[in-house]
C-alpha cells in the first residue's frame, strides 16, 4: 500500500475550532440531489433520502452570509474561512487569490461532499509562496476542519480532482506538490484516500512531471507533460502517461511520447523500437530519419546540415545492424555501402569506421550481438558519443556501451 500522506510534524488534524459553535452549517447541494459524479453507487439510497443528510449534515442558511474581506496574515483568513463556511457561507463567494483554489467532493465515503482550499501566505517571499491545503467536512451538524496540511518551504500545492482512481467506491483527493527551479515547474502527483483517521498516499512512487496538465479518464490519472522549460534541456517534446490503479498501488500503466517534430525525436524512437525488438516499428523510424525533410533540427551542437548528416548516417548505421539482427544480409549491405560511400568530410563520416568494424565481424562469425559489441569497442566511438550527447540534459546521455543495441527476444 501506499505510504502516509505525511509525517506528523507536517500535519495538523483541528478539532473544529471555529466551526459550529453558533450558527448551523449548510447542507450540500449536490448531496441532497444525489448528485456525486465521484463517490459511487455505495451511497445512492442514502443521498436520496434527504431527512437523513439533514440529520447527519449541514444546514443551510435562512440569510445570505457575506464573504469576509481578505487580510495580509494567512492564519487571519483560514479562520475567517472557517466562521464563513460554519456560517453557511457559499463556497464559490469566498474570494481567492492568485494561485489559490477550491474543489469538493466526498472523500471520506460518507456520502457528503468535503470542501478543500488552498490558500497562499500573502506575506511568503519564497517561490513557490507557502501554501496550506485545508479540508472541511460536516460533523453533528458542524462544519468542521477534518485536515490540514503543508507541504513545507519551496513546495507549493494544485488541486486536481476528486476521483476513484483505486476503484473502491470512494474517491480520492487527488492534488500535486510542486517546486519550481529556475525555468521550470515539476509536479509531483498525490492521491490521498481516507482511512478514518488519516489520509494515506496511493501512490506507488515519487512521479515527477514537468508543466503538466492534469485529467481523469476511465478511471486513471492522464498527465500531459510539456517537457523542461530551459534551453540547456534541448529538445522536447509532450509526453503522454496514464496512471492506473494496479490492485495495491496507483502507478504508471502506459507512456506514449506525441510524434516526433526535431529528427533527433525520431532517431530516438528507432532505439526504443530497435532495443525492443521491435523491428518494423524501428525500421520506420529510422527511415523517417533519412527520408522526412519535414522534420527540424536543433542546431545546437552543429550546424543544420551537419546535423542531417550525421542522423542520416547514425540510421543507415542501425539499419544495417537491425537487417544483420534478422538474418538478412543482402539488405544489411545496402546500409553499408551507403556509408562506405560517404565521402570524408562527411558530418556523419565518424559512424564508418563503426559499421566497418561490426561488418567485420558480422561476416566472419554471422552472430550479430557478438558483432555488434565489437564494433563499438573502439575509441573512434566517441565523435559519434559527443555528437548524441550534445542534445541537452534532459534527453538521453549515451555511454559506449549504449551504441551497441542488442534488441530484446
Amino acid at each position: 500500500m501506499g505510504s502516509s500522506a505525511h509525517s506528523s510534524a507536517a500535519k495538523s488534524r483541528l478539532q473544529s475550532p471555529w466551526c459550529g459553535t453558533v450558527h448551523p452549517c449548510r447542507v450540500v447541494a449536490d448531496a441532497a440531489a444525489g448528485a456525486d459524479d465521484h463517490a459511487g453507487s455505495a451511497h445512492a439510497d442514502a443521498r436520496t433520502d434527504l431527512a437523513s443528510i439533514v440529520g447527519r449534515g449541514c444546514l443551510s442558511p435562512l440569510d445570505a452570509v457575506t464573504p469576509p474581506e481578505r487580510s495580509a496574515v494567512l492564519d487571519d483568513d483560514l479562520e475567517a474561512l472557517s466562521v464563513f463556511l460554519s456560517a453557511g457561507g457559499d463556497v464559490s463567494a469566498f474570494p481567492l487569490q492568485e494561485q489559490e483554489a477550491s474543489l469538493r467532493g466526498d472523500i471520506t465515503g460518507d456520502g457528503i461532499e468535503e470542501i478543500v482550499f488552498t490558500l497562499i501566505d500573502p506575506q511568503s517571499e519564497l517561490i513557490p509562496p507557502r501554501t496550506v491545503m485545508v479540508i472541511y467536512t460536516c460533523r453533528e451538524g458542524r462544519m468542521t476542519v477534518l485536515y490540514r496540511y503543508e507541504p513545507g518551504e519551496w513546495f507549493g500545492l494544485q488541486l486536481i480532482t476528486t476521483a476513484d482512481l483505486t476503484q473502491d467506491g470512494v474517491s480520492e483527493l487527488v492534488f500535486s506538490e510542486f517546486s519550481c527551479g529556475a525555468h521550470t515547474c515539476v509536479h509531483m502527483p498525490k492521491a490521498w484516500s481516507w482511512q478514518g483517521g488519516d489520509f494515506e498516499n496511493r501512490m506507488g512512487a515519487e512521479f515527477s512531471f514537468p508543466y503538466p496538465d492534469f485529467t481523469v479518464d476511465s478511471g486513471e490519472l492522464v498527465v500531459v507533460s510539456s517537457g523542461v522549460g530551459s534551453v540547456g534541456a534541448g529538445p522536447q517534446r509532450s509526453v503522454t502517461t496514464w496512471m492506473g490503479w494496479t490492485a495495491e498501488i496507483i502507478t504508471i500503466t502506459n507512456e506514449v511520447p506525441a510524434p516526433p517534430t526535431y529528427r533527433y525525436h525520431a532517431f530516438l524512437d528507432g532505439e526504443v523500437a530497435f532495443a525492443a525488438g521491435d523491428y518494423t516499428t524501428a525500421d520506420a523510424a529510422y527511415t523517417r530519419t533519412i527520408d522526412d525533410d519535414s522534420l527540424e533540427p536543433w542546431g545546437a551542437f552543429s550546424g543544420v546540415e551537419a546535423e542531417r548528416e550525421w542522423f542520416i548516417a547514425l540510421a543507415h548505421w542501425r539499419l544495417m545492424m537491425l537487417e544483420a539482427f534478422q538474418d538478412r544480409s543482402q539488405e544489411a549491405e545496402v546500409h553499408l555501402d551507403y556509408l562506405m560511400d560517404l565521402d570524408s568530410g562527411s558530418a556523419g563520416y565518424p559512424v564508418v569506421s563503426l559499421a566497418e568494424r561490426f561488418w567485420r565481424a558480422y561476416e566472419r562469425d554471422g552472430d550479430a550481438a557478438a558483432a555488434c559489441e565489437y564494433g563499438v569497442d573502439t575509441p573512434q566511438g566517441q565523435p559519434v558519443l559527443d555528437f548524441l550527447n550534445g542534445f541537452g540534459y534532459a534527453n538521453p546521455f549515451y555511454e559506449q556501451h549504449h551504441l551497441c543495441i542488442v534488441p530484446e527476444q
